[in-house]
């Protein structure tokens, strides 16, 4: 293989996103048919998990049931339609930025229901 077509996605910050920017880079894809997409990290806001709002006192943030909702929101907005614009032997890469890795602190570990 020549040159490698790759798309990097970083900070999507999703539900806080720019829906018009990510409709654009999708638009994009379509056009560009990468083999190989790199979602570089803090694609998640993880709103349900943010220790800044603990540290306020804010514990309603460590609910495990908002959480689940976040990640089936980011898969039905987010993954499902980027998997389907994406070629069928497209790589796949998710990395976790610091907003994923808040799940892993400990002031964090919640029950999930």
């Amino acid at each position: 293989m020549g040159i490698k077509r790759v798309v990097l996605l970083p900070d999507i910050h999703h539900p806080h996103h720019n829906k018009e920017a990510i409709k654009a880079v999708f638009q994009f894809i379509r056009y560009f048919k990468p083999h190989a997409v790199n979602i570089l990290g803090d694609a998640m806001n993880m709103d349900a998990v943010n220790h800044w709002k603990q540290e306020k006192g804010s514990k309603k943030y460590f609910e495990g049931k908002r959480l689940l909702k976040e990640y089936e929101s980011f898969n039905n907005e987010i993954l499902i339609p980027l998997e389907k614009i994406l070629p069928e032997d497209c790589e796949k890469t998710f990395m976790f930025g610091n907003h994923e890795e808040w799940i892993n602190l400990p002031s964090c570990m919640v029950s999930l229901y």
